[in-house]
């Protein structure tokens, strides 16, 4: 099997080409430091008819960090510890969401049950088939949140506000206004003063 790492990358201020995003590589350990770093993999490029190797390391945030399993889901997409998986047509499973899982002590991956990973009730991995496993996600982007963004304005010029906020999938339209304008209300800044009668 091929050792490949994923990771999401540590966020930056300002418009940063690789700010919060999945890089795919070699895990890197910097124990001075206490950071975990993925090299890309692809950085090869041709330059004076030379095959070369563009030498760059990303910062990843640790509890992103997860190991490719060696098999893909029935979508053909590769299968990392720490997705978020549904397992279709095993002993009555259909809908219930899995986590991959890699145990140290036995260096093999296996499924337990999410949010609920430490009921030590562990499916071996490997014992499943790849075409009834499906990921919808991972541990870092829970599958059931959808992400949305807002904008105030008021009537004073320059007094605008974005802002982002999520919600749980099969939210109602009502709830999804509720957290918008308690978002809102978070991003003005308000007082009061008694009125003297």
């Amino acid at each position: 099997m091929d050792y490949l790492f994923r990771g999401k990358t540590t966020p930056k201020e300002g418009n940063i080409e690789f700010n919060n995003t999945w890089v795919y590589g070699d895990l890197l350990h910097n124990n001075s430091y206490k950071k975990l770093y993925i090299h890309p993999i692809g950085n090869a490029f041709m330059t004076d008819g030379e095959l070369a190797r563009l030498i760059v390391a990303h910062e990843v945030i640790p509890e992103t960090v997860g190991m490719y399993t060696g098999r893909k889901d029935k979508n053909n997409e590769k299968i990392f510890e720490g997705d978020v998986c549904i397992i279709h047509n095993y002993m009555g499973y259909t809908t219930e969401k899995f986590v991959v899982v890699y145990e140290r002590p036995t260096t093999r991956f296996y499924l337990a049950r999410y949010k609920n990973s430490d009921s030590g009730d562990l499916i071996d991995f490997e014992n499943i088939d790849s075409r009834n496993i499906e990921v919808i996600g991972n541990i870092a982007e829970p599958p059931d949140m959808i992400r949305f963004k807002g904008k105030i304005k008021t009537d004073v010029v320059g007094s605008e506000c974005e802002f982002e906020f999520e919600v749980e999938a099969g939210a109602t339209d009502e709830d999804i206004e509720k957290i918008a304008k308690d978002m809102a209300f978070d991003c003005v800044d308000w007082w009061y003063d008694e009125v003297e009668k």
